[in-house]
């Protein structure tokens, strides 16, 4: 907060060049044509994108910043769990992503014309369950991206990749059956994917609950997440124990 504070100016640009990058994308796929259920689909899925960026970029980019300060192996000394430390850290982030997503948010309602009637009938508490779910599958993911940045240093190009592959190649903006087999693949793998197609569930259904908690949608979005969460901490713990054994925790 005291950050937000110092360079608020800085931060109202930020949200803004968020703001615009979600028009633009709005405006060239004219989503302005389509049903509220389909223009709030789009909205949800850039804004899952949105926390989804720093869900895989953020624990590689403090590892990397503590490698250069010189800090880092003496966190791993601690008593604390570096894991903890992480979480910690990542749950810090996830309330200042809110902070200015929700200002984001409601720029996009108004300015895709988003009927209120609409975002007044939609079960918040659920529709709020399945995003954090789905976002904790790419903090999976960020943690396997920060275990590899633990051996070769600096790996932001690699959650740059993956922030692209999400965008494009899982179905938020352009419809799977538009793309090559190979993503239609790789989107499956992705909790990303059945997040969105819970959520499309979940809309559709007019929010009938027992009908989405039984969904092969649900079902595969529990799967998904608990599999990069498991293979996230697991990529990353060989990783550390490789650059201890090593001993080049600290080089940068």
């Amino acid at each position: 907060m005291g950050d937000l504070k110092a360079y608020w100016f800085n931060y109202l640009f930020g949200n803004l060049n968020v703001f615009f990058l979600f028009l633009g994308i709005f405006y060239a796929f004219q989503k302005s044509n389509g049903t509220a259920i389909d223009t709030f689909n789009l909205l949800i899925g850039l804004m899952i994108w949105y926390y989804g960026v720093h869900a895989i970029d953020l624990i590689a980019i403090i590892i990397e910043e503590e490698a250069e300060e010189g800090t880092l192996e003496q966190i791993f000394v601690t008593r604390s769990s570096f894991i903890k430390v992480l979480f910690n850290r990542i749950m810090s982030q996830i309330i200042f992503d809110t902070i200015k997503g929700v200002f984001v948010f409601v720029l996009c309602v108004i300015t895709f014309k988003i009927p209120f009637s609409f975002i007044k009938s939609i079960n918040w508490l659920w529709t709020l369950i399945i995003f954090f779910l789905t976002l904790s599958g790419l903090y999976g993911i960020g943690y396997a991206v920060a275990g590899l940045s633990i051996i070769y240093k600096k790996t932001t190009a690699v959650a740059g990749t993956c922030s692209n592959l999400l965008l494009f190649f899982t179905g938020i903006i352009i419809d799977l059956d538009k793309l090559p087999k190979a993503f239609i693949y790789l989107s499956k793998v992705l909790p990303l994917h059945w997040g969105m197609n819970t959520l499309n569930d979940l809309i559709r259904n007019d929010f009938q609950l027992f009908k989405i908690v039984r969904s092969s949608n649900f079902i595969y979005l529990i799967i998904s997440c608990l599999f990069w969460i498991l293979f996230g901490v697991f990529i990353f713990k060989i990783c550390e124990e490789k650059a201890r054994i090593k001993g080049t925790l600290n080089q940068y």
